[in-house]
Formats: C-alpha cells, sequence, structure tokens
C-alpha cells in the first residue's frame, strides 16, 4: 500500500506500521547475535566491528523482513550481515561495501542508540510530512549506522515520480540530523 503523505495518511500509517516496532529491539538483537555459535565462529577469523542494522520496509513501515546486522571487517573491507531466519541466526556470504569511495565505514556503537525503534518511525513520519508532503512514497528501508560520527536512524524511501527521499535522525536524541531529495530522473 502506498501512502500519499498528507496528515491524515501519516497518521494511519502510525496503526499500519505496528509490524515494525514489534521487531526485536536493536540493542537486545545484537547482543542476541553477538552471544550466538554462528558469530562466535566467525568472529574467530574475523576482525569485524559492527556496522549498521538494516530492515527493509513499505511505505507504511510495515517491515519486510527482520533486521540484518552488519560487520565490517577493516582487513578485507567486506561487511559479513547475520540475520535471524526462523529462529536461528544465520551468516550472509561476506560482500563489498556500497559507499563513496572516499568515505569510510564507521564503526556503530549500539549503546548510543537510545531512540527506540517506535519513536524513530514516528520520527521519519513527522519529517515526511514536513518535508516531503506532497510525494507519494513507496517501499524503503531504515538503516541504524554511524553517520559523520552521530548514529542515525537512516530512512529511504522512492517516490511514484522516481525520487529518493531520505530522513536521518539522531539515534541518541531523535533530533533531525539530515534530509535529501534526489531525482533519478535527469531533465
Amino acid at each position: 500500500m502506498n501512502l500519499k503523505l498528507g496528515f491524515s495518511n501519516v497518521q494511519n500509517a502510525i496503526i499500519l506500521g505496528e509490524n515494525m516496532h514489534n521487531l526485536t529491539a536493536p540493542v537486545e538483537l545484537f547482543e542476541k547475535i553477538t552471544q550466538s555459535d554462528i558469530y562466535k565462529q566467525w568472529q574467530q577469523h574475523h576482525q569485524g566491528k559492527l556496522s549498521h542494522l538494516f530492515c527493509s520496509i513499505t511505505a507504511d513501515f510495515q517491515a519486510k523482513g527482520n533486521w540484518e546486522v552488519g560487520f565490517f571487517d577493516q582487513e578485507t573491507g567486506k561487511i559479513t550481515v547475520f540475520t535471524d531466519v526462523d529462529g536461528h541466526f544465520v551468516e550472509k556470504p561476506a560482500d563489498d561495501v556500497f559507499k563513496q569511495p572516499t568515505s569510510k565505514v564507521e564503526t556503530l556503537d549500539i549503546e548510543t542508540v537510545k531512540f527506540s525503534v517506535k519513536d524513530a518511525v514516528n520520527g521519519c513520519k513527522d519529517k515526511l510530512k514536513e518535508f516531503f508532503s506532497s510525494e507519494q512514497i513507496g517501499d524503503g528501508f531504515a538503516i541504524i549506522q554511524t553517520y559523520q560520527n552521530t548514529p542515525v536512524w537512516n530512512f529511504s524511501f522512492i517516490t511514484k515520480t522516481l525520487k529518493f527521499i531520505n530522513v536521518k535522525l539522531n539515534a541518541t536524541t531523535g533530533e533531525l540530523v539530515d534530509h535529501q531529495e534526489i531525482s533519478l530522473v535527469k531533465k
């Protein structure tokens, strides 16, 4: 379901987004993964540091799957992702990092993430209404990561007019860090 963001639709999205709130809290998930046998075995051969948590979401903030937790190994320059599948953790193959060539992958200190999933979703909805009220959004994703030395909730969506819209909220305080709109169509 796609929402044309307006006051009533944002209010409806708050109700529809309940599934996102039911996902395991990021700190709890990180603790469970780092205590798992599969992670401990991986860690014996890698020096990876937590880089992000990722979840694909619908336009109405429904989680399309479970959180994926990424660890960046500076020696290999690759990220290994762990996720919960049917009650147990699995390791995905290490993959290249999606970033600007001059960018650095920053370590995420999960203890600095104080702003809950529910609060982040509600904060994002408020900012979408404020900055992108005329856009009709489609599916997107939520990432918890460190951006310019600040832990952030990073929400990105594609719009019906082929734009990426993005809202970054401080994961400690909930304050707006950044918002962007990027057109995918050159005029």
